[in-house]
């Protein structure tokens, strides 16, 4: 029955390629499980909570205090929301180091979209816990989007009057839950057509070989779920006091992925509108890129991207640790 399955839906062979860690690191395929167990994981997650303020934490609260497992259920879903992020950036690093995006400028930017998107995902599910944490780190969010050009009539859409008021919870909820979830299985579903379209995902035959599919597919699904698993059982999502809408934390750090762009914002608040540039600049990568098509990692001919990327990267990395480490009260510099 499972063969008949993989049968219909492959109908192919997968290509050797697809199969071979060092060629892809199985990113996409972690990115596809990872995808769809946050979504299992979040219609069972939806079955309890409230989005509304005055009863946001204290659903949550409930879901690990009484729904069976539902402490187990809520770490994991946050871990897989942070395997996302870091393998969404990692597959975009390695399809730009290898040179995959001058090949396949279309579906480069569909997958560049997609990681924009599920970095904005990730945001929007920060503040659904309401807890002190949660609420500040939107709150701090909110203000380096006021940096950006138009960003106060971003911030109005996100926030028509305060983040702790009910529309700015259910904006955030509906996005998180329905309309970010729909946009992202919209660009995987291209992304994936168009691999399976230009045959890079799999060669002409009529059936799969089932054992390709077991070591392609299958096993670093399994993988990449027992890690998730064992990391949601050893390391517990962190559930603070109920918000403070008065008295926010010192320093008040945005969620962990931004922490960055706030460093930067805190040297020159007109620094992240360079940054937004470069981001944009990135999408047309392949017009700007004077590499050849062939593949191959780290390319003569493509020096100047694969050199500003790997800088671009180590920065955002150090600036990170500083943020997340190295700021004190004031946001001062603490040794």
């Amino acid at each position: 029955m499972i063969k008949r399955f993989i049968d219909h839906f492959f109908a192919n062979k997968i290509n050797e390629n697809a199969a071979n860690f060092f060629y892809t690191f199985h990113l996409g395929i972690f990115l596809i499980t990872i995808f769809l167990l946050l979504f299992m994981s979040g219609i069972l997650l939806v079955f309890y909570y409230l989005p509304v303020p005055d009863m946001a934490y204290k659903s949550v609260l409930f879901i690990e205090e009484n729904v069976f497992l539902g402490k187990y259920l809520r770490s994991f879903h946050r871990m897989l929301t942070h395997f996302f992020l870091v393998f969404s950036a990692l597959h975009i690093l390695r399809i730009i180091f290898s040179g995959v995006y001058k090949q396949r400028a279309l579906n480069y930017r569909y997958g560049y979209m997609m990681f924009l998107l599920i970095i904005f995902y990730a945001y929007t599910g920060y503040l659904l816990p309401f807890d002190q944490l949660s609420f500040w780190a939107t709150t701090t969010g909110m203000e380096l989007i006021r940096q950006l050009p138009l960003g106060d009539k971003l911030v109005g859409m996100l926030v028509p009057f305060a983040v702790e008021d009910k529309y700015t919870l259910l904006r955030f909820y509906v996005l998180h839950v329905v309309i970010l979830p729909i946009l992202l299985t919209f660009l995987v579903s291209m992304h994936m057509y168009i691999l399976r379209k230009d045959k890079l995902l799999l060669q002409d035959e009529k059936k799969i070989n089932l054992n390709e599919f077991k070591k392609g597919i299958l096993k670093p699904a399994l993988i990449i779920t027992l890690v998730i698993l064992v990391l949601s059982v050893v390391i517990k999502s962190p559930l603070g006091v109920p918000a403070d809408f008065t008295t926010p934390p010192n320093p008040a750090k945005s969620a962990w992925f931004l922490l960055w762009i706030q460093e930067i914002v805190s040297i020159r608040g007109y620094l992240f509108n360079i940054l937004a540039i470069i981001f944009i600049l990135y999408l047309f990568l392949p017009e700007i890129s004077k590499r050849g098509e062939g593949y191959g990692w780290f390319s003569k001919d493509d020096k100047p991207v694969w050199i500003f990327t790997l800088f671009f990267t180590m920065l955002i990395i150090i600036l990170t640790i500083i943020a997340y480490y190295f700021r004190g009260p004031n946001w001062s510099l603490v040794f």
